[in-house]
């Protein structure tokens, strides 16, 4: 089963030199965001874990989905993501009129562990672009700084922030003109008309 799954960073590095890839921060290695995590609090990381044999089990049965919130505040039992920044960043990325149902299936913790762009990257034959938050509790820059390192055509950017800071705000505004020169650098730019 785990061999039917192939994450989208894995498939990238069978692709041919030309197309490129970037990721602002991101998750590089499952096995060092799990030990972060652990570090935090083990009793919430057993408490996921718990939750995501429960829910694996039930798929088996063919039963619905055991969910758990999806983010919460620093702390909150049962929310996958729980920094101090994850339930405000999350709801600055989201328009007040769109309801949000903060769930997610609880296996999903269990891949977790088995989830290491790090561990694709030196077969990965395009461009990369891995910009890293100097401040990020979800997905700290060190296994995204050792992304770019691996990879044959890697490139990393460190910025001041925490996670959800390049998607809004003055973090976009840093982040975003650096994907475009990537861009245009990797890709060349458009020919005049």
């Amino acid at each position: 089963m785990a061999s039917e799954r192939r994450p989208q960073f894995r498939a990238l590095a069978d692709r041919p030199l030309g197309v490129e890839f970037r990721g602002e921060a991101p998750l590089a290695d499952g096995r060092a965001a799990l030990v972060h995590m652990v570090k935090r609090s083990a009793t919430h990381v057993l408490g996921l874990g718990v939750a995501g044999v429960r829910d694996a089990l039930g798929a088996r049965l063919g039963r619905e989905p055991y969910t758990v919130k999806t983010v919460g505040r620093r702390g909150e039992q049962g929310a996958v993501l729980a920094t101090a920044d994850a339930y405000e960043g999350m709801l600055r990325l989201l328009p007040a009129e769109v309801p949000y149902d903060n769930e997610v299936s609880a296996r999903v913790i269990l891949s977790l562990p088995f989830f290491r762009a790090v561990a694709a990257a030196p077969r990965l034959t395009c461009p990369l672009l891995v910009q890293v938050m100097d401040h990020d509790d979800l997905t700290p820059p060190g296994p995204g700084a050792a992304l770019a390192a691996a990879a044959p055509h890697g490139e990393l950017l460190a910025y001041r922030g925490g996670h959800w800071d390049p998607y809004v705000g003055e973090g976009f505004d840093q982040v975003v003109p650096d994907q475009i020169a990537f861009l245009k650098r990797t890709l060349g730019a458009p020919a005049a008309r």
